[in-house]
C-alpha cells in the first residue's frame, strides 16, 4: 500500500515547480535589473520551467531590512544588496570601503572567483549567506560644491558616507565631517545644504539628479560599488545538486552580461553628464595620474 502511494506522489516531485522570490531595489533599466531578469529567464529555460525566479521591483523594503530577514523569511530567497551593506554582518567586508584600494575592477572579480586562493566566498558562507557572486556598478566618484583635488581639500567638508568605520575614519583623518544618511535622502540633503559632498557611481549620480545641484564632478575612482547576490541559506540547503547547478550556470551567464552592461551604462551616464556640463555651471574634473597617486599614497600611510 505504501509503495502505491509513493508511485502516485512521484509525478508531483518530478514536475513540481520551485519558485524563488528576488526583490530588487533599483530602477528597471539598470544593468543590475537587466541581469536579474536575464538570470530568471535562464533559470527557467535550463530547468525547462521547473524552477522560476520572480523578480520584484516594487518592494517597499530597503536592502538592509531585507538582509535582516533573509535567512528567516519564506518570502525571500535571493537578494542583491550593495557589498557595503554586508559589513554589519561580516565586518571583514568593510575593507571594500577603503578609498583607492583597487586600481582595476578585474582584481575585485578575482576575490569572488572560487578558483582564486584568496577568494572571500567563505566569509559569506560562515555568516549564513550563500554568495553566488558579484555584479558591478563601477567605481565611485565625487560630486561637490567645493573643488577637491587633493586629500587636504576634504577639510571642513560635510561628506555623505556609507555606514562604515573605515569611511568615517578616513574622513575624520582629513578634517572632514562624515555624515551617514540613507540614499533616498541624498538629493534633499544636498538641496538643503545639509551636506557638501557625496561619493557615488556615475549611474547613481545621474539617476538621482544630484549633479544638478552640485558644481563639480571629480573623477577619483574613490572605491568600488558592487552588489553581492546571495541566496537564503535554508532554502539553498534544500535544493538538489542538479538544482544548485542550474542556478549557478544561469548566474554565471547573467554575470558575464551584467559586467558588459555595467561598462556600457557607465559610459552612457558619463556622456550624458558631459552634455549637461556644456550648458550648465557644472564642471567635470579628471585628475592626472600624479594627482591620483597622491590620494593613493595618502591612504596607505
Amino acid at each position: 500500500m505504501i509503495k502505491i502511494w509513493l508511485l502516485l506522489l512521484l509525478p508531483f516531485y518530478l514536475y513540481a515547480t520551485i519558485t524563488m522570490h528576488f526583490p530588487i531595489v533599483t530602477k528597471i533599466n539598470t544593468p543590475k535589473a537587466k541581469a536579474a531578469l536575464y538570470f530568471a529567464k535562464r533559470v527557467k529555460e535550463i530547468s525547462k520551467g521547473k524552477m522560476i525566479i520572480q523578480v520584484q521591483f516594487d518592494t517597499k523594503l530597503s536592502d538592509n531590512q531585507m538582509l535582516n530577514i533573509l535567512n528567516d523569511s519564506k518570502d525571500i530567497q535571493i537578494l542583491a544588496p550593495a557589498l557595503n551593506k554586508f559589513a554589519t554582518y561580516i565586518p571583514k567586508l568593510d575593507f571594500f570601503n577603503t578609498p583607492f584600494l583597487f586600481k582595476s575592477i578585474y582584481k575585485i572579480h578575482e576575490l569572488f572567483d572560487p578558483l582564486y586562493d584568496k577568494n572571500i566566498l567563505n566569509y559569506f558562507k560562515s555568516n549564513g549567506f550563500i554568495l553566488l557572486g558579484v555584479w558591478d556598478n563601477g567605481f565611485t566618484q565625487l560630486t561637490s560644491n567645493k573643488l577637491i583635488i587633493c586629500p587636504s581639500d576634504f577639510k571642513n567638508t560635510r561628506v555623505r558616507v556609507y555606514s562604515s568605520k573605515i569611511a568615517v575614519n578616513y574622513m575624520h583623518s582629513h578634517g572632514a565631517i562624515p555624515i551617514n544618511l540613507p540614499f533616498r535622502y541624498l538629493y534633499t540633503a544636498l538641496k538643503k545644504s545639509l551636506i557638501d559632498t557625496q561619493i557615488n557611481t556615475l549611474s547613481n549620480i545621474y539617476t538621482t539628479k544630484t549633479y544638478t545641484i552640485q558644481r563639480y564632478l571629480i573623477m577619483l575612482d574613490y572605491n568600488y560599488l558592487g552588489y553581492g547576490v546571495v541566496v537564503n541559506s535554508s532554502f539553498w540547503n534544500k535544493l538538489s545538486k542538479t538544482q544548485k547547478n542550474i542556478i549557478k550556470q544561469a548566474f554565471k551567464e547573467a554575470t558575464q552580461k551584467e559586467r558588459i552592461w555595467a561598462i556600457v551604462y557607465e559610459t552612457l551616464m558619463l556622456k550624458k553628464l558631459k552634455e549637461y556640463a556644456k550648458t550648465h555651471n557644472f564642471k567635470i574634473i579628471t585628475l592626472s595620474k600624479k594627482q591620483k597617486e597622491i590620494f593613493t599614497k595618502d591612504t596607505l600611510k
